[in-house]
């Protein structure tokens, strides 16, 4: 989605030469039927902003409004990473590290149950369904949550008991006796191979 913070500007224009009329609709309530200009949102959130042409075809994109920066006097602060892989198999182990130098408490979201999943700075999930996942971390000194993609590959599937079947003793036997009886045959023959 684009990214923007409370009070940017989102320049939007519609470029379609077919339309007659068009109507963009922000999300948060406010409409406009010109062709270009600029929106500002008032508050934070997720917003789908869509362009309606000739009340027939309609083009979404997500608009993710973060609250801003607030200014800290003393320090700038450093945000909160994760440290995690991107790809993973299905009921694999995962592991996932809270990059933070001033954070205590930590609260992951994996994405596959909508819980809170895990409270430490290292957590580990196995995944139980393929997909992709979006992790999410809040911790107690990032004002927004610390978001990464992971994608997960269907698990190798599982083999029927009878493809693994373990042989008993007398089959061993009975192969060690039919090799032993086919190198008689092959030396009987004459064939040494």
């Amino acid at each position: 989605p684009t990214s923007l913070n409370v009070g940017d500007t989102l320049t939007f224009e519609d470029k379609t030469t077919f339309g007659k009329s068009r109507k963009w609709d922000f999300g948060d309530g406010f409409n406009s039927d010109k062709n270009k200009g600029a929106h500002f949102f008032r508050k934070p959130g997720y917003y789908q902003v869509s362009v309606i042409i000739d009340n027939k075809y309609t083009k979404s994109f997500p608009v993710l409004v973060s609250a801003g920066i607030t200014k800290i006097a003393s320090a700038e602060m450093v945000a909160s990473t994760i440290d995690a892989p991107s790809q993973a198999m299905q009921l694999e182990n995962v592991f996932f590290r809270a990059n933070s130098a001033d954070a205590k408490n930590f609260t992951w979201k994996f994405g596959e149950t909508g819980n809170i999943d895990a409270k430490e700075k290292m957590a580990t999930y196995a995944f139980k369904n393929p997909g992709n996942y979006i992790v999410t971390l809040y911790t107690d000194v990032d004002q927004e949550p610390i978001q990464h993609m992971i994608k997960i590959l269907p698990a190798y599937e599982e083999l029927d008991d009878e493809e693994i079947s373990t042989p008993t003793v007398t089959d061993i036997y009975s192969k060690i006796n039919d090799d032993f009886k086919y190198h008689l045959q092959q030396i009987a023959d004459g064939k040494f191979d």
